[in-house]
């Protein structure tokens, strides 16, 4: 039903509602764990944004492909879309939002980060900062978690 008032609500000019639309059903998609549908919806609701200059709009929708992208152990997705969420809600001057998601930005570039510690020849201590896939296992549950926090500044 919702995807038929999606279109109704496009067909008939109301381009705002059809955004609020697709992108609701792509947080419902994403609850039940069907990225597939969640990125579609989520991609459709970019379209419409983009097309009609709705920059907050399309900062958050990029923030949820990034999330949606994340789930999936998809971290160069995921960073590509959380760095353009950040810059988009920086350019419509939200940093209480841009705040928001560079944290799953700081956390995702974490979870993919090992340190390792390597003596040289001649006995000096070395830290060695190495890139490696995280196990989505690992990530997504700590992605619920932080998409679970109250914004900064606000009490639960």
């Amino acid at each position: 039903m919702a995807p038929q008032v999606a279109r109704i609500k496009e067909k008939h000019g109301n381009k705002h509602g059809a955004t609020i639309t697709y992108h609701q059903l792509g947080i419902v998609a994403q609850d039940r764990r069907d990225f597939v549908s969640a990125e579609r919806w989520y991609l459709k609701s970019l379209e419409i944004e983009e097309e009609h200059g709705d920059e907050h709009g399309a900062a958050s929708t990029y923030g949820q492909l990034g999330i949606v992208a994340c789930l999936q152990s998809n971290f160069q997705d995921a960073g590509r879309w959380l760095i353009k969420s950040i810059q988009a809600f920086a350019k419509c001057h939200d940093p209480e939002n841009a705040k928001s998601i560079g944290v799953l930005l700081a956390a995702l570039f974490l979870l993919q980060t090992h340190v390792r510690f390597e003596r040289d020849t001649s006995g000096t201590w070395k830290v060695l900062v190495e890139k490696e896939p995280t196990s989505g296992e690992l990530l997504g549950p700590i992605v619920q978690k932080l998409l679970a926090l109250p914004a900064a500044g606000k009490t639960p």
